[in-house]
């Protein structure tokens, strides 16, 4: 088994205030939230649909799209939350994104 780092959500703070603490989102909570997603094409994408179905859920997705960048100021912008495995995303393109 390849070792798993898990999974962060990134968001703008000043869209989304409740979620900036340390208590890590259940995967109830984070179905609840907007969410901005790879396309279901994408490897880590099916990844979560599986989760979520495993766990009876339906996420609440906003935006789907093949390009990190799009999701990424998708998120900058308040649209809702990037779903992305931890340490995927470079820290320099988080300007302003927790």
């Amino acid at each position: 088994m390849l070792a798993d780092r898990g999974v962060e959500a990134i968001f703008h703070p000043d869209h989304f205030p409740d979620l900036v603490s340390a208590e890590p989102l259940t995967l109830s909570e984070l179905a609840q939230q907007p969410l901005c997603l790879a396309e279901q094409t994408r490897y880590f994408r099916r990844y979560l649909d599986m989760a979520f179905r495993e766990a009876s859920l339906v996420p609440r997705v906003i935006v789907e799209s093949a390009s990190v960048m799009q999701l990424m100021q998708c998120a900058r912008v308040g649209l809702g939350l990037l779903v992305s495995p931890v340490g995927h995303l470079l820290p320099a393109s988080q300007q302003g994104l927790q």
